[in-house]
């Protein structure tokens, strides 16, 4: 019995023994570092070395793009995106006037555009000696600043307006109801393969030629859009001056003696302007004085003949209404010779 007590605590012992043992083993691998491997060294090394070569030979890793210049570009493509049309409208004086149009064509040539209408006026006979012209061009969009540039090198732009109109919206309305009647119309496509009566077919066949005419409407007006969103019209009124207006602010006696040099100018325009007309218009001034002359020779002649007509008749000229009867109505008045005459007795006389 005390052999099995033995044996008993002995077998305890050794059991609590291997325990204890098996304890301090696994605390000592935790709190020893793990002896590094030689092949985890080594492949990890090789990628750290790959990694920096490759890094070498690609340069510096490039920075990510800021928040403003991803803004940036945003806006640059939604700008883009949008459907817009581009106007102008210049006002342009040439001193040239013959020089500047077909410069102004071989401009309108290198855009890459054309002309779409032109007006001249001044070349009359009676027309002004200064001659004007309007021209309507198409240019293409993108090259609309660089052709109103080379504009201004070749007169004096006075007036410019460029105008911008946003159709952004109508444009993807059109599309949208365009994509809408395509769909239909390829509905209304298979209905009419399946109608079996005659009521059906006609009726298909009626809202399918609708269709048919609202997209070819919808696809005009796109088509218009594209038109006038990749060419720009400029209109352009040309003038033909003989001065040029300042394209800079003037100073206060710069003003008044470029008022004062055109005063002068104008005065000899006028006084030119007057000796051309009376020059030009000479032989007609000598007919109308030669049929006035003649005319004023036939009144007298008649009125000189009339006083002779009268002097031979003895026809006295009409008193005048008013002083004949006050003269009949006076008192008759001896003349000095009546005196003379008259008998020494009073004026009675013997029978």
């Amino acid at each position: 019995m005390k052999r099995m007590y033995s044996l008993m605590a002995l077998l305890l012992s050794l059991a609590l023994l291997l325990c204890g043992c098996a304890s301090a083993g696994r605390d000592a691998a935790q709190g020893a570092p793990a002896a590094p491997s030689g092949e985890v060294n080594l492949s990890s090394t090789s990628m750290d070395r790959g990694d920096a070569a490759y890094a070498e030979e690609m340069g510096p890793e490039p920075a990510p793009p800021s928040d403003a210049a991803q803004q940036g570009e945003a806006a640059g493509e939604a700008l883009a995106a949008r459907k817009i049309i581009r106007d102008a409208e210049l006002e342009v004086q040439t001193l040239s006037y013959d020089e500047f149009l077909p410069a102004l064509e071989a401009a309108i040539d290198e855009a890459g555009g054309y002309v779409q209408s032109s007006y001249t006026s001044g070349n009359g006979y009676y027309g002004s000696r200064l001659r004007s012209a309007e021209i309507v061009a198409r240019i293409p969009a993108e090259g609309l600043d660089a052709f109103l540039a080379g504009v201004g090198g070749l007169g004096n732009v006075v007036d410019r307006r460029i105008a911008l109109r946003d159709v952004t919206v109508n444009y993807v309305d059109t599309e949208t109801h365009l994509a809408a009647l395509r769909t239909e119309q390829e509905s209304l496509m298979r209905i009419l393969a399946d109608a079996e009566t005659v009521e059906d077919l006609i009726a298909v066949q009626s809202r399918l030629s609708e269709v048919r005419y609202e997209i070819e409407s919808y696809e005009s007006v796109l088509r218009t859009y594209d038109d006038q969103i990749a060419m720009s019209t400029v209109t352009l009124r040309v003038q033909e001056v003989e001065r040029e207006t300042p394209a800079v602010r003037e100073g206060f006696f710069e003003e008044v003696g470029r008022r004062f040099s055109e005063s002068l100018t104008d005065v000899g325009e006028g006084l030119r302007a007057f000796g051309a007309w009376f020059l030009g218009s000479l032989p007609a001034i000598v007919v109308w004085l030669v049929i006035l002359a003649a005319a004023a020779a036939l009144v007298m002649l008649l009125v000189r003949g009339l006083r002779r007509r009268r002097a031979a008749g003895g026809v006295k000229p009409a008193r005048r209404k008013g002083r004949g009867k006050k003269a009949d109505d006076a008192p008759a008045v001896d003349t000095p010779a009546d005196v003379d005459n008259a008998p020494a007795d009073g004026g009675r006389t013997d029978g």
